[in-house]
């Protein structure tokens, strides 16, 4: 199996951690959804192919908050709120995915990756329904320390909305990131 010589040294500096895992913070904005105020997000309710068995809904519907929502004509469905739970196993995904980039003959890696700090937010509905989505990364990736939703020094930083508008009519993103956020030391 071929492996691209910068990933085996990611790897290997992955492999030797002085400092121990990562802490990853999670900020949950919280706002309006449906006829509910200050909730969070809606997560994944999926429980098909091996969602049935690790999949958020299955795990985490004894700890996040749920509700059964009725759809008409005699048919509902189970609706789950985000919660710590799920930023948990969101964490330890995290952590088995890079500890994948590992070369097989270092070991069993010790986790990146931990739980930081998990923080529900009512920072208004502009960020709970986001409409730019790219614009407001950048924004919140250049808060004032002050703000208690912003980014701190040497830890990842994710921050979790109900909707994301894409760059054009009628899209949407599943996520933005800066795929090159270096973690430097003393610094956010």
């Amino acid at each position: 199996q071929h492996r691209d010589p910068d990933l085996s040294r990611v790897a290997a500096l992955l492999a030797t951690p002085t400092k121990g895992p990562i802490p990853v913070d999670f900020y949950v904005f919280l706002g309006q959804d449906a006829n509910e105020n200050a909730v969070a997000p809606q997560a994944s309710t999926n429980i098909g192919g091996t969602d049935a068995e690790i999949g958020f809904y299955t795990l985490c519907k004894s700890e996040c908050p749920t509700s059964v929502v009725e759809r008409g004509g005699g048919v509902s469905t189970p609706l789950m709120r985000f919660c710590e739970c799920i930023a948990k196993l969101m964490v330890e995904d995290l952590s088995t995915d890079f500890g994948a980039l590992l070369e097989p003959e270092l070991g069993e890696p010790s986790p990146f990756f931990e739980l930081g700090s998990y923080t529900e937010v009512d920072a208004g509905q502009d960020l709970f329904k986001i409409t730019n989505g790219h614009g407001t990364l950048g924004v919140l990736m250049n808060l004032a320390p002050e703000k208690a939703y912003a980014r701190k020094s040497e830890r990842l930083t994710v921050w979790v909305a109900a909707e994301i508008q894409g760059p054009s009519a009628h899209t949407r993103l599943a996520g933005t990131t800066y795929l090159d956020q270096p973690l430097y030391q003393g610094k956010p």
